[in-house]
């Protein structure tokens, strides 16, 4: 991502354990402004005073998209960025749809990229089992659950049209090496071409 990377929006998704923050971090750490697609919604819930948990997270995400449609989250994180006059580099960690992508495309300038971060099930679930952070699965079927919710979200279809993919099953050096590699590929913007596919 060598040119333009001042003024680059990178987009991340991929399931829960697949490495989206990993590499967000990474970004985060060599000069882009990280925000969270799941930061939204615990700023909802602490305004609303509730605890805060998978199901709450999940459920609040769901109210969100039922009050401002399939792009709700997005629609207040864009809220966010223009109140604190945030500007890329940016990189937004936790897309699940093409409606939030249409969101930021048309919404937040800069030039943008698509990026998924893969790995296999069982990888993801060890690593979800290791981190134990709050909410996450601790059984295979509470973790096949939650990967179903996430799917309908509609992951599936960003995987398809992300500009790049990147495969996430060895250590985290390996997937620093990765970020690393594609920070210093060319890269064109493809914004325009992302909302093609509404």
């Amino acid at each position: 991502m060598k040119e333009n990377t001042e003024n680059l929006v990178v987009m991340v998704a991929g399931l829960p354990g697949s490495g989206k923050t990993a590499f967000s971090d990474y970004l985060a750490r060599n000069g882009f402004f990280k925000i969270v697609m799941g930061d939204v919604v615990r700023q909802r819930l602490l305004e609303k005073g509730v605890s805060i948990s998978k199901d709450t997270m999940m459920m609040e995400a769901k109210m969100i998209r039922r009050e401002l449609g399939p792009a709700g989250v997005a629609i207040l994180l864009v809220e966010h960025i223009r109140r604190n006059n945030i500007k890329p580099p940016l990189v937004i960690d936790g897309l699940r749809s093409i409606h939030e992508v249409e969101v930021i495309v048309k919404n937040v300038p800069g030039c943008h990229v698509l990026v998924y971060v893969h790995s296999s099930p069982l990888t993801r679930f060890k690593r979800l089992l290791a981190r134990r952070r709050e909410g996450d699965p601790s059984s295979w079927d509470d973790f096949l659950s939650r990967d179903k919710e996430e799917i309908m979200f509609g992951l599936p279809l960003l995987a398809a049209i992300s500009n790049y993919i990147l495969i996430n099953e060895g250590p985290i050096e390996k997937l620093y090496t990765q970020t690393k590699e594609l920070l210093e590929e060319q890269v064109e913007c493809s914004g325009e071409l992302l909302l093609r596919y509404l």
